[in-house]
């Protein structure tokens, strides 16, 4: 009977291995799935309006792909402050890596797979699901409260007239702040993955306003860079002034602030058709119709490729640094098992 028992525990292990596997293989069918669909109704939109690549410069679409990329970094490298001040051990690359990866998450309906994929790339660093889950509220949270604040200012200051959109901007602060507030957002914490990690929840003194100041104007300026790239896929298309870019470049960003935001409240995977319907209506007075659409299209195309190639990126690094890590290891065992046949063979 004992030796059933012993028989059957390799068995039991050998299927949660095969359970693991299906698992990863079912999240990364599911991120393909909402990536591919966003990609494909964007594209056959630009079909329908009769747009082919030979009308597009190339350069300012790379030039906008890597703003979007710049523009997240300070929201990435605000996930990795949180998780340093919850206790979590994750180092900058492995966080850097695990947000730009985890972007790829917010294409699969409900959203959650965004704090899977974040947190299972950093559990094997020594963080906590419930640390991580923190974390990307908090960072999420704070970033579109940063976006919709910084869209009202320059609506105010730039486009005084345009109150309908001051007033979008406030009501969406005023929604996606309250939670961010540190009295309220220690609460909810604590009363959510505090009960899993009370380690971490009792770090949640360390966030302090002081502390935050610097990352808020940080993010500040990743929504600046996130404007910019839809500022180029017009230029790209023919349809921005280069006299007047400044003005241009300012309602981009304050409508790439407000559709994501709008996108984000509305729960919609990847804030699909949300967000152009928004970028479509706020910069259609400075760019006509078709100008208006094509930006809100063109950019959605460039965001996902950019998404895609450094989530690509990023697995690869992953790879090769686990590689390099199991290296030493093997190496390690073979030269033990070598030690212990000549011991036990003899001289």
């Amino acid at each position: 009977m004992v030796r059933g028992i012993f028989k059957a525990i390799p068995q039991r292990r050998h299927h949660r291995r095969w359970l693991l596997s299906a698992g990863k293989l079912g999240l990364l069918a599911l991120v393909v799935w909402g990536v591919h669909h966003s990609l494909f109704s964007a594209w056959q939109k630009l079909e329908e309006h009769h747009w082919n690549l030979s009308q597009w410069h190339p350069g300012w679409l790379v030039a906008g792909g890597l703003l979007y990329l710049a523009g997240q970094f300070p929201w990435a490298v605000f996930w990795w402050r949180v998780l340093r001040v919850l206790g979590q051990p994750s180092g900058l690359f492995e966080s850097l890596r695990a947000w730009y990866v985890g972007q790829l998450g917010k294409y699969v309906p409900g959203k959650a797979m965004v704090i899977v994929l974040r947190a299972g790339m950093l559990r094997a660093g020594g963080a906590t699901t419930a640390a991580a889950t923190v974390a990307v509220f908090f960072e999420t949270l704070t970033t579109m409260s940063i976006g919709a604040a910084l869209a009202a200012i320059v609506i105010a200051v730039r486009f005084p007239s345009e109150r309908w959109l001051l007033a979008i901007a406030i009501g969406l602060w005023a929604v996606v702040s309250g939670p961010t507030t540190l009295p309220v957002f220690r609460r909810l914490a604590r009363m959510g993955a505090g009960r899993f990690d009370p380690a971490m929840a009792e770090r949640l003194v360390d966030l302090r306003y002081g502390t935050l100041l610097r990352s808020w104007f940080e993010i500040g300026v990743g929504w600046v860079l996130v404007g910019g790239s839809v500022w180029t896929t017009l230029v790209a298309s023919g349809y921005a002034d280069a006299a007047n870019w400044f003005d241009e470049w300012c309602i981009c960003t304050a409508a790439a602030a407000l559709s994501v935001v709008g996108g984000f409240l509305l729960f919609v995977p990847g804030g699909l058709l949300i967000r152009e319907s928004a970028l479509f209506e706020i910069l259609t007075p400075w760019f006509g119709d078709e100008g208006a659409l094509i930006a809100a299209i063109a950019s959605r195309l460039v965001w996902i490729i950019a998404e895609l190639l450094i989530a690509a990126i990023g697995f690869a690094a992953r790879t090769r640094r686990t590689r390099d890590e199991l290296e030493p290891k093997v190496d390690g065992m073979e030269q033990k098992a070598t030690k212990e046949t000549k011991f036990i063979k003899g001289p």
